[in-house]
This record gives structure tokens, sequence and C-alpha cells, in this order.
């Protein structure tokens, strides 16, 4: 069995960039508004695409795509 070490590695570096990124941006938003317990997929899009300059069609599909 080959495997491709560079690719394993790429792929769980960009898995754990989205873990924290996903941490991150939850953890803003409930920060800056203390009495909601739930985040609009629209609202992390807009954080994306503001914040960290991320454009997506959709936040499902950024984060489904990803390995």
């Amino acid at each position: 069995m080959n495997v491709d070490y560079a690719q394993v590695i790429r792929r769980v570096t960009l898995l754990g960039f989205l873990i924290l990124l996903s941490a991150k941006i939850l953890s803003d938003f409930q920060a800056e508004n203390k009495g909601l317990n739930k985040m609009p997929f629209r609202i992390i899009k807009t954080i994306l695409k503001i914040r960290y300059k991320i454009e997506t069609p959709s936040t499902v599909l950024f984060f489904r795509k990803q390995p």
C-alpha cells in the first residue's frame, strides 16, 4: 500500500485549521451575542467573507468539501 504522507499531512493540517476556525467563529459570536444560543449559517458565511477573506457559495458547501 502506497501512502502519500505529504497529502495526509496536508489534509490533517487543513482539518485542524477548519476545526480551529469554526471554534473561533463560534466563540467570537457567543462573546458578542451573549443571549443567543444559535448562529445562522448566513452569519458564518459573512464572517468568512469579511474577517477571513474566504469566498464560498454557501457555508455548508465550504465545510462539506473539506477532507
